[in-house]
């Protein structure tokens, strides 16, 4: 049982196959950009980490509402559990003025 599930997630998830699907999907060409998938778990055991931690980092995505961010809050929180470092990210559709950058660089900065 275990073998034909395994070869049924290899023949669905394989790179090529996925490559194909995504352009399909989005009318683009892929360029084998997808990594190959690992076994589940392998990640994990590569990368250590000290025993009862469950995360080192932790990404968060901003928006451009009024500090404090609720994402950014909670990561706050979790990252000073698990001693973690905390990466945000802001994406814009337009090229924000200086202004709006300095203002989310001081108000990240502070919280």
């Amino acid at each position: 049982m275990d073998a034909a599930i395994s070869e049924l997630t290899n023949k669905i998830y394989s790179q090529r196959n996925l490559s194909a699907r995504i352009q399909k999907q989005f009318s683009i060409p892929c360029i084998s950009f997808i990594p190959p998938l690992s076994r589940t778990g392998q990640w994990r055991k590569e990368h250590k980490f000290r025993p009862g931690q469950m995360f080192t980092e932790i990404l968060v995505p901003l928006t451009g509402e009024n500090p404090p961010w609720p994402a950014l809050s909670w990561a706050i929180e979790i990252a000073q559990h698990e001693h973690a470092q905390i990466h945000a990210v802001h994406l814009a559709t337009r090229k924000p003025s200086q202004e709006t950058v300095t203002r989310l660089q001081t108000a990240f900065e502070t919280l």
